[in-house]
């Protein structure tokens, strides 16, 4: 069955911009509409919408049909709004990486932190102890000698 829609999509698959801004006009609040129900985002479902209509006049040529067009838009929104969930899903998913390596650094800093004031007390500590258990010390903590090398060596 043939229709006066049918004309105008015709209409627009030759290049007419007067049709095509008629198409603009009743088909850009239905999508804007179906296109933020899906992603919650008002920005989105514009620039969503707007790339759709901007495809369908790109591929203008291929539609005979009103239905055809309706058809294509929908569809292009409907991907479109799986795009966006992925990208916002990635999104998610990287900040949730960030905050995590945030959390782990900030915790190593802390035992850093932590590790370094214990050091300087027991350095402090072993400065204190006589010349002689000092070295014993050294040589058992720091350089890893056995009793038997200590023994022999002072």
């Amino acid at each position: 069955m043939h229709t006066v829609k049918d004309d105008l999509v015709k209409a627009v698959a030759r290049g007419d911009i007067k049709a095509f801004n008629q198409l603009f006009e009743e088909f850009y609040a239905p999508l804007f509409y179906y296109t933020y129900n899906l992603v919650q985002d008002k920005e989105e479902a514009k620039d969503i919408v707007l790339t759709a209509l901007y495809k369908g006049w790109e591929r203008r040529a291929q539609f005979l049909q009103y239905q055809h067009i309706k058809s294509f838009l929908y569809l292009v929104v409907r991907n479109a709004r799986l795009n966006f969930i992925k990208k916002e899903q990635h999104t998610a998913n990287r900040i949730q990486d960030f905050l995590l390596t945030e959390e782990l650094q900030t915790t190593d800093n802390d035992h850093l932190a932590t590790e370094a004031e214990v050091l300087k007390k027991v350095f402090k500590a072993i400065d204190g102890l006589p010349q002689k258990c000092r070295e014993v010390f050294r040589l058992t903590y720091l350089e890893n000698k056995s009793v038997q090398e200590i023994a022999s060596f002072l």
